[in-house]
Protein backbone atom coordinates (compact mmCIF):
# COMPACT_ATOMS: atom_id res chain seq x y z
CA UNK A 1 0.00 0.00 0.00
CA UNK A 2 1.31 3.60 -0.98
CA UNK A 3 0.77 5.85 1.46
CA UNK A 4 0.69 9.51 -0.21
CA UNK A 5 1.08 12.18 2.32
CA UNK A 6 -0.81 14.98 1.50
CA UNK A 7 0.40 18.71 2.37
CA UNK A 8 -1.36 19.68 5.06
CA UNK A 9 -0.45 16.61 6.94
CA UNK A 10 3.23 16.98 5.95
CA UNK A 11 2.94 20.68 7.37
CA UNK A 12 1.11 19.64 10.78
CA UNK A 13 4.06 17.29 11.49
CA UNK A 14 6.20 19.96 10.61
CA UNK A 15 4.79 22.71 12.87
CA UNK A 16 3.91 19.80 15.55
CA UNK A 17 7.86 19.01 15.57
CA UNK A 18 8.86 22.74 15.94
CA UNK A 19 6.59 23.12 18.83
CA UNK A 20 7.89 20.16 20.55
CA UNK A 21 11.81 20.72 20.03
CA UNK A 22 10.58 24.18 21.59
CA UNK A 23 8.99 22.49 24.43
CA UNK A 24 11.68 20.02 24.96
CA UNK A 25 14.39 22.89 25.42
CA UNK A 26 12.32 24.95 27.49
CA UNK A 27 11.83 22.06 29.81
CA UNK A 28 15.92 21.21 29.57
CA UNK A 29 16.78 24.67 30.44
CA UNK A 30 14.46 25.28 33.53
CA UNK A 31 16.32 26.01 36.28
CA UNK A 32 17.06 22.97 38.96
CA UNK A 33 14.57 21.03 37.30
CA UNK A 34 14.56 16.87 36.73
CA UNK A 35 14.12 17.07 33.18
CA UNK A 36 17.97 19.01 32.74
CA UNK A 37 19.70 16.58 35.21
CA UNK A 38 18.16 13.52 32.53
CA UNK A 39 18.11 15.51 28.93
CA UNK A 40 18.73 12.39 26.92
CA UNK A 41 16.17 10.54 28.45
CA UNK A 42 13.57 13.53 28.03
CA UNK A 43 15.24 13.78 24.26
CA UNK A 44 13.65 10.09 23.53
CA UNK A 45 10.50 10.53 25.66
CA UNK A 46 10.28 13.64 23.36
CA UNK A 47 11.31 11.92 19.62
CA UNK A 48 8.28 9.14 20.89
CA UNK A 49 5.56 11.13 21.89
CA UNK A 50 6.01 12.99 18.42
CA UNK A 51 6.32 9.63 17.03
CA UNK A 52 3.27 8.15 18.54
CA UNK A 53 1.02 11.40 18.41
CA UNK A 54 2.10 11.39 14.47
CA UNK A 55 1.39 7.49 13.81
CA UNK A 56 -1.86 7.76 15.97
CA UNK A 57 -3.24 10.69 14.07
CA UNK A 58 -2.10 9.63 10.45
CA UNK A 59 -3.09 6.28 11.00
CA UNK A 60 -6.66 6.93 12.33
CA UNK A 61 -6.79 9.23 9.32
CA UNK A 62 -6.01 6.54 7.18
CA UNK A 63 -8.11 4.09 8.96
CA UNK A 64 -11.43 6.76 8.76
CA UNK A 65 -10.75 7.41 5.23
CA UNK A 66 -10.59 3.51 4.21
CA UNK A 67 -13.62 2.39 6.05
CA UNK A 68 -15.94 5.07 5.19
CA UNK A 69 -14.00 5.63 1.53
CA UNK A 70 -14.61 9.47 1.94
CA UNK A 71 -12.40 12.42 2.82
CA UNK A 72 -13.46 15.45 4.71
CA UNK A 73 -12.15 18.20 7.02
CA UNK A 74 -14.52 16.84 9.53
CA UNK A 75 -13.81 12.90 9.31
CA UNK A 76 -9.58 14.70 9.42
CA UNK A 77 -10.71 16.71 12.80
CA UNK A 78 -11.76 13.13 13.87
CA UNK A 79 -8.55 11.46 13.15
CA UNK A 80 -6.64 13.90 14.62
CA UNK A 81 -8.99 13.42 18.20
CA UNK A 82 -8.62 9.07 18.01
CA UNK A 83 -4.89 10.08 17.53
CA UNK A 84 -5.08 13.11 20.32
CA UNK A 85 -6.35 9.76 22.56
CA UNK A 86 -4.40 7.14 21.88
CA UNK A 87 -1.67 9.21 22.76
CA UNK A 88 -2.83 10.54 25.67
CA UNK A 89 -4.43 6.99 26.97
CA UNK A 90 -1.66 4.80 25.44
CA UNK A 91 1.23 5.62 24.25
CA UNK A 92 2.32 8.96 26.39
CA UNK A 93 1.96 6.79 29.76
CA UNK A 94 4.12 3.74 28.07
CA UNK A 95 6.73 5.80 27.35
CA UNK A 96 6.92 7.68 30.71
CA UNK A 97 7.07 4.34 31.89
CA UNK A 98 9.86 3.37 29.79
CA UNK A 99 11.46 6.64 29.57
CA UNK A 100 11.03 9.17 32.37
CA UNK A 101 13.39 9.49 35.57
CA UNK A 102 10.23 10.79 37.75
CA UNK A 103 7.97 8.50 39.13
CA UNK A 104 5.13 9.14 36.69
CA UNK A 105 4.55 12.43 34.61
CA UNK A 106 0.45 13.59 34.98
CA UNK A 107 -1.91 13.10 31.72
CA UNK A 108 -4.76 13.83 33.99
CA UNK A 109 -7.06 15.46 31.08
CA UNK A 110 -7.04 14.61 27.18
CA UNK A 111 -8.86 17.66 26.51
CA UNK A 112 -6.66 20.57 26.44
CA UNK A 113 -4.26 18.37 24.06
CA UNK A 114 -7.31 17.50 21.70
CA UNK A 115 -8.24 21.49 21.99
CA UNK A 116 -4.45 22.36 20.89
CA UNK A 117 -4.12 19.63 18.52
CA UNK A 118 -7.07 20.36 16.35
CA UNK A 119 -6.76 23.85 16.70
CA UNK A 120 -3.58 23.73 15.13
CA UNK A 121 -4.24 21.07 12.69
CA UNK A 122 -6.60 24.21 11.30
CA UNK A 123 -4.32 26.85 11.64
CA UNK A 124 -1.95 24.92 9.47
CA UNK A 125 -5.06 23.77 6.98
CA UNK A 126 -6.60 27.62 7.06
CA UNK A 127 -2.66 28.61 6.10
CA UNK A 128 -2.05 26.91 3.38
CA UNK A 129 -5.12 27.18 1.98
CA UNK A 130 -5.15 31.21 1.97
CA UNK A 131 -1.25 30.90 0.62
CA UNK A 132 -2.76 28.08 -2.25
CA UNK A 133 -5.22 30.81 -3.00
CA UNK A 134 -3.18 33.27 -3.47
CA UNK A 135 -1.01 31.59 -5.66
CA UNK A 136 -3.06 29.98 -7.89
CA UNK A 137 -5.11 33.68 -8.58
Amino acid sequence: MKIRLQLHWLWFFVVLAAFTTYGYIEHINRFEAVFGIYPLKWLLFYLLSLIGVSVGVYGSHLLIKKILQRNSVILEIAAVIVGAAIYVYIAAPLFNFIFSPVSQLPFPSILPFVVLLVGLFLVVRLVLYLILQFLLK
